[in-house]
């Protein structure tokens, strides 16, 4: 997988700035800076800023004790020092970090408990700044995660194509380490977790241009408030895989994160700026499926329409794979929200004809295909005005969805994953939208050649109305049908809890097989959602569990859970 380099030309330069500033006569400091003695990492003791907080773009806290500035009577009658200051080279524990193997697990040290011995060695601030970003790009070195080969990295926009290595992904489960014994400092850990873990959890398979890596360069950029996000996200979800409670520094971390993207916006370039907002999404995200998602998606649009809109991303690759995402967490959780999505459709469709497979997709974003996610967001779109939408609007994506087809080469697991979404997306219109009556159904009847037009004036093609039941139980026969640790089943979140919805009390071993599956996937993923799919699920079955006696689901989730424009769920 292609990893995004983290050097900056420009660094080199900015600290030869800095060091310029720097005279003799500020001398040094006889204890180390409050913010390095809080954080129990070497403090060179430079006046006025220690090197450390330099590097690591925060303010330096400032140092106990007063410098001695009559350095020449302090100094008499003693005997002259020898020696110089020893230099602290890097390079050798930068390449070490460059060559690790791939981690079997991450452990984060617990520094209340282990404080770290200072060391007597100096750092050289010309070559540690440098070295920072060797030691970010470092990773790139390091074996991501791997679901499959190289080789099926990427889909075309409307085939799942390279069928030959897809076998690869269906033979190996999902694996999230969570410990390493390689000693690296606090922030290297997180970092690491980060781009080996997180970034690969939400994914379907790698992509070239992982929106989740292409944050990373702006930790080295100077921009804290990324960073801190950054660590917030790894540190939680490491919490959460190892069952051990969230440390208070994760809220702390976000607590900086918010702070310092609100002061420093104005002057934060739009990259980082779109990184942070992605960033604070999933840290909410690993969190709970139920939150204020607009927030985050209104922050992230405003700063692209801030700075000229999606045009911005025509030349940046990695900005559209991050505007995907958004765009993806923007349709999802709208969709349950019924108020539309926030994204307008001409970012979808920039993203659309600048997407290419050397890039990524949908379909390995998100496990949706490409072009059932154009629908999919024009159906949400269609959910956000129910009292104006037309009957012949409904036939026509229904239409659509039922004549739908996508080409897998013969691969039967991608096929069961479409299929559960492509029911999923005709399951959500059935409780939607208004339904239109009964007619004849003729099963040998063509679609409509233009189905962006003929079909508002025929009749459906699909048998009507569409049964919520039947749909729900074919969907969890496909989920069921992929293997239970696969990153193919993992994508099924949105069609799972809606299919589960449907499920009725004496069909216990349907309702099992929903809740295996969340709970399942909590564990493995250390991603929160399925807590909020559980309690979703649960209050649609029992209102249905009460009201009914003759076991059928007569409520639908639409009508327990109402439309909202601020907080809501996101399944995916």
């Amino acid at each position: 997988m292609s990893v995004t380099s983290c050097t900056s030309p420009d660094a080199p330069t900015q600290v030869a700035q800095v060091v310029s500033k720097r005279t003799n006569s500020l001398g040094w400091a006889k204890s180390d800076c409050h913010t390095c003695f809080s954080l129990r990492r070497h403090c060179d003791r430079r006046r006025p800023r220690c090197s450390a907080c330099i590097d690591d773009g925060i303010v330096c806290a400032g140092y106990v004790q007063q410098l001695d500035w009559e350095r020449g009577k302090s100094r008499k009658g003693k005997p002259p020092r020898t020696g110089t200051t020893k230099k602290y080279d890097l390079t050798k524990s930068t390449h070490a970090i460059a060559q690790l193997p791939q981690p079997s697990a991450f452990v984060f040290v617990d520094e209340s408990d282990n404080p770290l011995k200072p060391r007597k060695r100096s750092l050289d601030l010309s070559k540690s700044h440098r070295e920072l970003g060797d030691v970010i790009s470092g990773f790139g070195h390091v074996q991501p995660l791997r679901r499959h080969s190289s080789a099926s990295r990427s889909s075309a926009p409307w085939t799942v194509a390279r069928s030959a290595s897809i076998p690869a992904i269906m033979r190996t489960a999902l694996s999230i380490p969570i410990s390493i014994e390689t000693p690296l400092t606090r922030f290297e850990e997180s970092l690491s977790f980060f781009h080996n873990c997180f970034a690969e959890t939400t994914l379907t398979f790698p992509v070239p241009i992982n929106p989740w890596q292409s944050a990373i360069p702006h930790i080295h950029n100077n921009n804290p408030c990324v960073r801190f996000a950054v660590l917030a996200v790894a540190q939680r979800q490491h919490a959460h895989l190892s069952n051990a409670a969230e440390n208070v520094s994760v809220l702390t971390l976000k607590d900086k994160a918010l702070s310092l993207f609100a002061h420093t916006l104005p002057d934060l370039s739009f990259e980082a700026g779109i990184s942070t907002a992605l960033l604070l999404l999933a840290l909410d995200y690993a969190e709970s499926g139920y939150s204020n998602w607009p927030v985050h998606l209104r922050g992230a649009h405003k700063i692209l329409e801030l700075n000229g809109g999606i045009s911005l991303a025509e030349s940046r690759p990695n900005l559209r794979s991050q505007v995907a995402m958004l765009l993806w967490y923007d349709v999802i959780s709208a969709l349950t929200s019924r108020c539309g999505p926030i994204f307008p459709r001409s970012y979808l469709e920039t993203l659309m004809f600048y997407q290419s497979e050397s890039e990524w997709s949908f379909l390995a974003l998100s496990g949706l295909p490409d072009d059932l996610f154009v629908d999919m967001y024009d159906i949400c779109v269609a959910a956000g005005r129910l009292d104006t939408i037309t009957q012949e609007e409904v036939i026509r994506f229904q239409n659509k969805l039922w004549n739908f087809e996508i080409v897998t080469h013969g691969n039967e697991m991608f096929h069961a994953m479409c299929e559960a979404w492509r029911l999923c997306i005709l399951l959500y219109c059935a409780r939607v939208f208004p339904q239109p009556p009964p007619v004849a159904f003729n099963s040998n009847m063509e679609p409509a050649e233009d189905s962006e037009v003929a079909p508002a004036t025929t009749s459906a093609t699909y048998p009507t109305p569409l049964d919520p039941h039947d749909l729900a139980v074919q969907i969890i026969r496909y989920i069921a049908k992929l293997p239970p640790l696969s990153s193919l089943q993992k994508q099924c979140v949105l069609p799972a809890m809606l299919a589960g919805c449907e499920i009725r009390s004496n069909e216990p071993e349907l309702r099992k097989i929903i809740v295996d599956y969340g709970e399942r996937w909590k564990k493995k993923t250390g991603i929160w959602i399925w807590d909020s799919s559980s309690e979703f699920m649960g209050a649609v079955w029992a209102v249905n569990d009460q009201a009914t006696g003759d076991d059928a689901c007569i409520i639908p989730w639409t009508e327990v859970v109402l439309p909202s424009s601020d907080y809501g769920y996101m399944f995916g």
